[in-house]
């Protein structure tokens, strides 16, 4: 496995702590040689840190690629990633937040990836016990800030990327459904304000027949509806079969009802909606779904089901 900072720097500490959790799971890790590097708001220069994620990323000893952090970055160096080096070099690939755009490179070629923990963030702070009560897995879901990680979810890590994956269950006692009913799709999505970014751009996403995964943090409630609206004027919430929607930290300034805003903008598409799963910026335990794997949404039941195995053994 290899260890890349594609976006922002990270703390040696935090790199550390990460590095030691994926060896707890019995990985072999190798980082990249600018791992470390800063230029400014960036992990090095986008040379070091395209340089790193092609080397290690083509490399036949390495079968995945985990993301250090995220911040900003990737869309500087993702046009590095075409299509053609990307099925030459299938990798097992897992990031959040700005990695949606390499995410976003990869869905264009076809490869399932995993959104999931990354290495200086999540995996930093260790793996944490999803709540059972609805009353704690709320206070988790509803924090007031989000300045640190809730950790990450174990069980779907290992069932995803060292198990079948097929059958496991991904949900919350937090998750509350803006409009019920049951979906079943490929998964696509990530953080919508990189989503958005992709937009006009070759790995604009295509959400036909999709289970649409949309979060982000520290976005107020306007910002929010105006991703939203792009969205929608962009088609893209035309043929989406169902919509997996993040906990939103720090989206909800005093007085604002974004539960009324997510219905308004995503209620009337006759499709199912979750709000509130333990996806990229969450003070839950941080779960990893498959994107372009195929999906069931129970939005009654605040659960995601994974329909098909994501990697090739």
């Amino acid at each position: 496995m290899a260890v890349v900072a594609p976006a922002g720097p990270i703390p040696h500490a935090r790199l550390v702590q990460g590095v030691a959790a994926l060896e707890r799971l019995g990985f072999d890790v190798r980082l990249g040689a600018h791992v470390l590097g800063r230029e400014g708001y960036l992990a090095g220069t986008d040379r070091e840190r395209a340089l790193d994620l092609l080397s290690l990323w083509a490399r036949k000893d390495v079968a995945a690629v985990f993301c250090a952090r995220g911040g900003y970055g990737t869309a500087r160096i993702v046009d590095a990633l075409t299509p053609a080096f990307l099925r030459r070099h299938p990798k097992v690939f897992c990031g959040f937040s700005d990695i949606t755009t390499l995410h976003a490179a990869c869905a264009r070629a076809g490869l399932v990836t995993f959104y999931g923990p990354m290495v200086a963030w999540d995996l930093a702070h260790g793996a944490a016990r999803p709540p059972r009560s609805r009353r704690k897995a709320l206070e988790l879901a509803t924090a007031t800030a989000i300045s640190k990680s809730g950790g990450f979810d174990e069980a779907s890590l290992r069932a995803m990327l060292m198990e079948s994956g097929k059958g496991q269950v991904i949900g919350s006692p937090a998750v509350e459904p803006l409009v019920r009913g049951r979906a079943t799709g490929r998964l696509v999505g990530g953080c919508l304000s990189m989503l958005v970014a992709t937009l006009g751009t070759p790995e604009e996403i295509d959400t036909g027949g999709a289970i649409l995964v949309l979060e982000d943090e520290k976005e107020p409630p306007y910002r929010i509806d105006r991703m939203l609206t792009h969205l929608r004027r962009a088609g893209k919430l035309d043929r989406v079969r169902g919509i997996v929607l993040g906990d939103f930290p720090e989206c909800q300034p005093p007085g604002s009802d974004l539960a009324a805003l997510l219905r308004d903008r995503l209620g009337d598409l006759g499709v199912p909606v979750a709000w509130r799963f333990p996806v990229g910026h969450t003070l839950q335990p941080n779960v990893t779904l498959p994107l372009l794997a195929r999906a069931t949404l129970d939005a009654g039941k605040g659960t995601l089901t994974i329909e098909e195995t994501p990697t090739i053994r």
